[in-house]
């Protein structure tokens, strides 16, 4: 059975990924957020959200 991970967990990492973009940390930066699949799918969402901005920043788009 996999485990269940709330919509509003994986947004908030999205969303701390592309915030810590902005603050010009490194992508290797990641926080670790909790082991096993949880944590995994919640690293995949930060690191998401962190290309998303760094794309954007890249391209001149404002926050």
């Amino acid at each position: 059975m996999q485990p269940e991970v709330s919509s509003d967990l994986l947004r908030r990492a999205r969303q701390a990924g592309r915030f810590m973009r902005e603050a010009h940390k490194p992508r290797s930066s990641v926080p670790l957020f909790a082991m096993g699949i949880e944590g995994h799918l919640q690293r995949k969402e930060w690191e998401a959200g962190w290309d998303q901005r760094d794309y954007e920043m890249k391209l001149g788009v404002a926050a």
